[in-house]
């Protein structure tokens, strides 16, 4: 299963990028950080590997003085926010993607660029089964990326009550839940040694 998602992962990739052409993305006047927009190929295909809210991509660019970038799991466990999941490193100015999957048996991290990508895989199930309301949401605009500022991307808690407010991805710590998992990342002008 794990080669035929990575087989996937590749194709995606291959026709994000043969797609561009044909699409109106907006040129980004300062470096951000924004959803992925797939052609319909590519979506297609992530529909027929469960493109729910299991699965998010995001696409970023960076220019000087952006010199590292930082990506936290965070899961929610008796009672507070902890960091599980820590993929880190330093960057040069460019065009890069990123994807994360929640997995019956944990998460994974995908770091992609034009010479490859990596995976990063947790074996940390998380039960969103047996609560009352599960609601989750991800970075739905184009966002401005500035150095030390965590960017939440993509959330997705459950709670034992049957209702559940709105949720954005800027506030999941202060949601009242009884299981939850998020995703940030933030970008520095220091280079990680």
């Amino acid at each position: 299963m794990k080669r035929k998602f990575a087989a996937a992962l590749c194709l995606l990739f291959l026709s994000a990028l043969t797609a561009c052409g044909g699409q109106d993305i907006p040129a980004e006047t300062a470096p951000a950080i924004r959803p992925t927009v797939f052609s319909q190929d590519a979506q297609d295909l992530l529909d027929v590997l469960g493109g729910d809210d299991t699965l998010a991509f995001f696409d970023y660019t960076v220019e000087a003085p952006i010199r590292s970038i930082s990506t936290e799991v965070w899961k929610y466990e008796d009672g507070s926010w902890k960091q599980y999941g820590h993929v880190f490193g330093n960057i040069d100015p460019g065009e890069y993607r990123m994807g994360f999957r929640l997995t019956p048996s944990g998460y994974e991290i995908f770091d992609i660029s034009d010479t490859g990508h990596n995976t990063y895989t947790y074996q940390d199930p998380i039960d969103f089964d047996g609560s009352g309301a599960t609601i989750s949401t991800q970075l739905g605009d184009p966002r401005e990326i500035v150095c030390g500022e965590e960017i939440p991307l993509w959330i997705k808690t459950s709670s034992d009550s049957s209702a559940v407010g709105g949720v954005t991805p800027g506030d999941f710590r202060s949601i009242d839940c009884t299981a939850g998992l998020a995703l940030t990342v933030t970008f520095s002008d220091l280079p990680i040694d």
